[in-house]
């Protein structure tokens, strides 16, 4: 029987270094006021798209990012832990809350005080144009050019960035933080086998990482392998009603699916 083949590669991403180089750079032309690329200018679209992707997961997809719309978004000014909740009406999986980081906040803030919108119903990112497609190939051809300019096209393996490097960014630094992979999963509309195959086996070399493995430290992270927060069946059912797939279910609660699958036949 052939081997299948496996594709599981390393995703392009970013360091924290250079996601503060390319914002640097892209605030100080933004200030200039005089670069335009694809024949629309570079400004506080890109700048705040740029920022709400890398530090909330988001898909810079038409159905996800730019379909996004001011009463989308909540801002929460929580002095502890500031952010944005931002409600994801259709996507590639279902629709989701995501909560993000405060950098996103602060590139939302930035966003409006620049150009306050109009109605809630407005588009937060270029909502000049009413094709999203369009808007999101005027941000993809953006984000080439500020990359090119800035020699950052290709990471250290030789692969090409794009937009969605940004939704990698998020994930690695997340992991790299040992965030609880069950809730990230449900953050970013995936699943915790496609965490583990594209970013669990090839971790961010953070210096805690470099500490456990140079001590001979063998405990595992607290958080990456705690066990999943409980649910009980009413909530079990309430994720089954939301449309979420059985497998889905399985991830987030680390049920059994012969559990859940019983427990959905005999409600019905």
């Amino acid at each position: 029987m052939p081997r299948e083949k496996n594709d599981d590669q390393p995703r392009a991403s970013f360091s924290s270094n250079e996601i503060s180089r390319i914002l640097r750079e892209l605030e100080t032309l933004v200030i200039q006021g005089d670069q335009s690329v694809s024949g629309y200018p570079i400004s506080y679209d890109l700048l705040s798209l740029i920022g709400l992707l890398a530090y909330s997961g988001l898909r810079p997809i038409v159905k996800e990012l730019y379909a996004l719309r001011h009463a989308d978004v909540d801002v929460v000014s929580n002095k502890k832990h500031p952010r944005l909740v931002l409600t994801i009406r259709k996507s590639k999986t279902i629709p989701r809350s995501v909560i993000t980081q405060a950098e996103a906040k602060n590139s939302y803030e930035k966003l409006i005080k620049a150009r306050p919108y109009q109605s809630e119903e407005e588009f937060v990112f270029f909502p000049d144009f009413p094709d999203r497609k369009r808007a999101a190939d005027v941000a993809r051809r953006q984000f080439k050019w500020l990359l090119r300019r800035l020699d950052l096209e290709r990471d250290k393996w030789g692969n090409g960035r794009v937009l969605y490097s940004l939704r990698h960014f998020y994930v690695q630094q997340r992991l790299a933080k040992e965030v609880n992979i069950y809730q990230l999963a449900s953050n970013i509309g995936s699943s915790i086998n496609t965490i583990e195959r594209f970013y669990g086996r090839f971790p961010s070399p953070t210096d805690k990482r470099a500490a456990a493995l140079n001590s001979g430290d063998k405990s595992s992270p607290k958080n990456r392998n705690a066990n999943p927060p409980m649910y009980n069946d009413r909530e079990i059912l309430a994720l089954h009603a939301e449309g979420r797939s059985v497998q889905e279910i399985c991830d987030l609660t680390g049920q059994s699916k012969l559990k859940i699958e019983l427990l959905i036949i005999n409600v019905g």
